[in-house]
């Protein structure tokens, strides 16, 4: 039962996206490394959902020219450095 997964390393894969709500029914994840892939944009709600336990997230070196974070009050750790970031980053 992958709901009670709790870390998950997913770096170095060469992801390029991820479908809508990928990471939905990992309930109880709360680490997720993203780092060394080519993802290019990121918006945690189409991702994850609302219920999301994530604690923290690595998304670094990627493509990334934009991240939406908006409304993401659970995450303590969220790395980006080795971007592309052409926005500011609105955690709000």
């Amino acid at each position: 039962n992958l709901s009670s997964l709790f870390y998950l390393d997913l770096s170095s894969n060469r992801f390029l996206s991820f479908k809508p709500k990928t990471f939905t029914y990992l309930k109880g994840l709360q680490f997720l490394n993203l780092s060394n892939n080519f993802l290019t944009n990121f918006d945690f709600y189409i991702v994850f959902n609302a219920e999301s336990m994530l604690n923290q997230l690595f998304l670094s070196n990627n493509n990334f020219r934009n991240v939406n974070m908006k409304n993401v009050f659970k995450i303590n750790e969220i790395i980006l450095s080795n971007n592309y970031l052409l926005e500011k980053i609105d955690l709000n």
